[in-house]
């Protein structure tokens, strides 16, 4: 287990020149599956993990390089893209010995598909769209590489390097301001399963899930409604709406989204609940990775968890 790291501002933006630019990995704090019915949603930097473009020997080996090459070839034959990235230049560089060294734990809902993305926009776009709209657009194109279908959210969120905010009406606030510090005592942590989720079929599932209207009405009338207020909550710093929703989200997705739970940790996640000591919610898609917890006594979490379950991994924000 890792301690808190001080009065940490994650949300904060880190200022890089070009030289050492940094793309940070992301958090989804609130909105996973649901924004894709059109709730809100809410994803911030995370500060704790990053990649950045290096240069290394053309045969060095480097495990970026195998995945740099096959993504250049999915980039260069979509016709979406033509005109957008100079794949000319791109070409040129990974033959020269261009690599991408990271350090985001891949299938952790921590955006590290996000962060390739930013970064070959960044690189390679012949022009950066300063509107909000159309780089998602672009972004969502580029990613579905990798999940078959993207939002172009989480590349967006790290390509801009600030918190956002999606509304149910789907703008996009990219001036929102998180709090420095969330409530007192208190704790956002994520929680390492040691295994890597598969987006793609989980979100599959998911979408399956939709076509029951039982599940539908269920998701509609109780966890949108739960997802939307715990946004606001959280932004206004009303610890109580935000645990009781936060509950709300907890229960629904450990009983009707139980697959994206994995199963060595859905006993921890109950015991929270029962507890009343903290709330646990998936991190991104789920099915392994990070699951994402909010504690309201990070003492009384921490002696908890020495007690009941020393070998669970985990961290503070």
């Amino acid at each position: 287990m890792e301690t808190p790291e001080g009065n940490i501002n994650i949300w904060q933006k880190v200022e890089k020149t070009d030289a050492d630019k940094v793309f940070s990995a992301k958090l989804m704090l609130f909105g996973e599956y649901t924004v894709i019915c059109g709730s809100m949603a809410l994803m911030t930097p995370l500060r704790r993990f990053s990649a950045h473009w290096d240069w290394q020997p053309p045969d060095s080996g480097h495990p970026s390089v195998p995945y740099l090459n096959d993504y250049f070839s999915y980039l260069n034959g979509n016709t979406q893209l033509q005109g957008v990235l100079d794949l000319k230049q791109m070409k040129s560089d990974l033959h020269n010995g261009l690599v991408f060294a990271s350090d985001i734990p891949v299938g952790y809902g921590a955006g590290s598909s996000g962060a390739l993305v930013s970064a070959v926009y960044q690189r390679y776009a012949f022009s950066v769209s300063n509107d909000t709209h159309a780089l998602k657009h672009i972004l969502a194109v580029m990613e579905s590489y990798f999940h078959g279908q993207s939002s172009g959210l989480d590349p967006l969120c790290i390509n801009l390097d600030r918190p956002l905010l999606l509304r149910s009406d789907g703008t996009i606030d990219a001036d929102i301001h998180l709090p420095d510090t969330v409530f007192s005592d208190a704790g956002i942590f994520l929680v390492d399963t040691g295994d890597t989720g598969m987006t793609a079929p989980l979100v599959g599932f998911f979408r399956d899930q939709l076509k029951n209207l039982s599940f539908f009405r269920k998701l509609a009338n109780v966890l949108i409604p739960a997802t939307n207020n715990a946004i606001r909550s959280f932004i206004d710093t009303d610890t109580m709406g935000m645990f009781e929703n936060l509950s709300v989200i907890s229960s629904f997705q450990l009983t009707e989204m139980q697959p994206m739970i994995p199963e060595d940790f859905r006993d921890f996640w109950k015991s929270g609940m029962e507890q009343d000591l903290y709330v646990t919610k998936l991190c991104g898609s789920g099915g392994g990775g990070f699951m994402l917890g909010f504690t309201q006594n990070t003492t009384a979490l921490d002696q908890w968890i020495k007690s009941n379950y020393p070998d669970i991994n985990y961290f503070y924000l």
